[in-house]
C-alpha cells in the first residue's frame, strides 16, 4: 500500500485514508489457520463483511485481489470478473472495482500502481 498510495511509512497510509474518510477491511474475516484454510474461513465470515457494507454504505468499493473480488461478487452477486486489472463496475448504490493485490502490484505490476492510487483519491 506504500507503493501504491505513494506514502514512505505505515503512519503515512493511516493519515492520508483518515483524510480521505476511507475505510479499509479484510475479505477474509476470520483469521485462518494456514493459507490452505482461507477459501475456508473467506466462505464462513463472507456475512461479516456483508453487514460492514450495509452498515457504512460505501460510496466506493474497491475489491483488491482474487480473494476479495470473488468474496464481495458473492456478496452483491455480480459475476465474479475473470481478471482483477482494473475492472469497473456500474452500480447505482456505489461504484465497485477490481484490482490486484497490492503484494502483487509492488511484486509484478507497479506500473498500475499510480492507476490504483487515483481510484483511493478521487
Amino acid at each position: 500500500m506504500k507503493l501504491i498510495l505513494g506514502v514512505k511509512d505505515d503512519l503515512g497510509i493511516l493519515e492520508l485514508l483518515r483524510s480521505k474518510n476511507i475505510f479499509i477491511t479484510a475479505a477474509v474475516k476470520c483469521r485462518p489457520v494456514n493459507r490452505f484454510k482461507i477459501s475456508d474461513m473467506r466462505k464462513k465470515c463472507e456475512h461479516i463483511l456483508k453487514m460492514e457494507i450495509e452498515l457504512l454504505k460505501p460510496e466506493k468499493i474497491i475489491a483488491m485481489g482474487k480473494t476479495a473480488a470473488l468474496t464481495i461478487s458473492r456478496i452483491l452477486g455480480v459475476r465474479m470478473p475473470e481478471s482483477v486489472n482494473g475492472i469497473f463496475v456500474n452500480r447505482k448504490d456505489f461504484e465497485l472495482y477490481f484490482v490486484p493485490h497490492p503484494n502483487y502490484v509492488f511484486r509484478f505490476k507497479r506500473n498500475v500502481a499510480f492507476r490504483i492510487k487515483s481510484l483511493f483519491l478521487m
